[in-house]
C-alpha cells in the first residue's frame, strides 16, 4: 500500500527465533530491488542462461567453466535502471563454487547442486550441476 509509482524499493526478510527474552536473527533471504510501474524504467521479468540451455551440467573433478546469463526487460521501450549485475549463487559449495559475479563454476568433488543466478529483482533461473 501507499507505493510511489516509478520509485525502487528494497526489500528483504529476516528469520528470526526467540529464546528468553531476546529474539536472534537464524537467517536472511537475498536482498531485492524493485521498482513500481508508472515510470521511465522497468524491471527485469526473466533472467536467461546464454550458455548451456538444457540447464544441466555435467562436469568432472576441479573442471571450470564460465555460466553466462542476461536478465530481459519486462518492457521493450523502457530500460532497467540496475543497481547490481546479476549475481550466482551455489547451493552446495563444497561440490561446485561459483563466482557470485562472474559466473567463474568449478567443480570441487563428486556430487549434484543447483547454480542460480538473480536479477536485482529477485528474478533468477537455475541450472543443475552434477559432478562425476
Amino acid at each position: 500500500k501507499n507505493l510511489k509509482p516509478g520509485r525502487y524499493y528494497k526489500y528483504f526478510i529476516l528469520a528470526t527465533a526467540k529464546k528468553g527474552s531476546e529474539r536472534r536473527v537464524i537467517a536472511t533471504s537475498t536482498m531485492v530491488h524493485a521498482i513500481t510501474n508508472g515510470g521511465t524504467t522497468c524491471n527485469y521479468k526473466a533472467v536467461k542462461l546464454t550458455a548451456y540451455r538444457n540447464k544441466v551440467v555435467t562436469l568432472k573433478k576441479n573442471q571450470l567453466i564460465h555460466l553466462k546469463a542476461k536478465g530481459v526487460p519486462a518492457s521493450s521501450k523502457r530500460k532497467v535502471k540496475s543497481h547490481r549485475a546479476l549475481r550466482f549463487e551455489s547451493t552446495n559449495n563444497s561440490v561446485a563454487v561459483v563466482g557470485a559475479k562472474t559466473g567463474r563454476l568449478r567443480a570441487k568433488k563428486q556430487g549434484r547442486c543447483y547454480v542460480y543466478v538473480y536479477a536485482q529483482n529477485g528474478q533468477f533461473q537455475r541450472i543443475r550441476v552434477i559432478v562425476k
